[in-house]
């Protein structure tokens, strides 16, 4: 995904599956630079039913907490990124759910004229 210099707002929004405890977004600068956002940290989110939304401590993953509830489509939860280089970045979402299910997410940045970019996360066990 390409992004200038600049702030964002990302949204990542549960498209498919059951519920995930999600660890961290990770956005790397093809170049030099690395984002990492600590899924626990949201300031925002949109919770539809299931389990609620919630930062959830578990040992073995980077903060000590994951985000947890995000378990039904259409859920998200929003953050603040700042980007010091502009650049293609390449996005990786830590994450760890059910054995067997298969499961969506969606990342959407939206700098502050309001334009959304949008891309798919890729999923990595916590405990690989």
């Amino acid at each position: 995904m390409d992004l200038l210099q600049g702030k964002y707002s990302l949204r990542l929004e549960h498209l498919a599956g059951m519920e995930l405890w999600i660890d961290q977004i990770m956005a790397v600068n093809l170049k030099t630079e690395m984002i990492v956002i600590q899924a626990e940290n949201y300031y925002a989110s949109h919770d539809i039913g299931g389990q609620t939304i919630q930062r959830k401590p578990v040992s073995g993953c980077s903060s000590g907490y994951v985000l947890y509830g995000l378990d039904t489509p259409g859920e998200w939860t929003r953050y603040s990124v700042s980007v010091k280089e502009g650049g293609t970045y390449q996005f990786n979402i830590r994450s760890q759910g059910y054995y067997d299910d298969a499961y969506g997410l969606r990342i959407t940045l939206t700098d502050i004229t309001g334009t959304e970019t949008t891309t798919w996360g890729a999923i990595k066990n916590l405990f690989e």
